[in-house]
């Protein structure tokens, strides 16, 4: 069975740059070749969530990767500028769970992007202290 993807609609992404709305850290858009993916469209690796909290200063990004591919992993700010990459490397299949530090981001909304060959997916999460 091939893994798919579950979609919102762009709007709601939108709706928490704009408006500050808060939503789960699951939210998630995922594009090929620069158009977005329908539900349901097979992907190369999946992110799944980051966890205990983004809030705490130490967090784990959990994603499911079905065969090796090199993912690189970065936190963007709402306007959309990269601020860093978190890791840049070759993930074997299977499930991984790569570290990263919230460690002086301020008070924000921010986007963890993964981009591997043509496929991004981005998950967005509230940091608060």
């Amino acid at each position: 069975m091939k893994p798919f993807v579950k979609l919102i609609p762009l709007f709601l992404v939108l709706c928490i740059v704009v408006t500050g709305c808060s939503y789960d850290n699951d939210t998630l858009v995922a594009i090929r070749n620069g158009e977005k993916l329908s539900e349901g469209s097979p992907v190369r690796f999946q992110l799944l969530s980051i966890y205990p909290d983004p809030s705490q200063s130490q967090a784990q990004i959990e994603m499911e990767v079905f065969s090796p591919q090199r993912i690189k992993l970065s936190i963007y700010n709402e306007d959309w500028q990269e601020l860093r990459v978190i890791s840049e490397d070759i993930y074997t299949g299977g499930h991984h769970t790569p570290n990263f530090s919230a460690k002086n981001l301020a008070n924000g909304i921010y986007y963890l992007v993964a981009t591997c060959q043509d496929e991004t997916q981005i998950l967005s999460f509230i940091h608060l202290e």
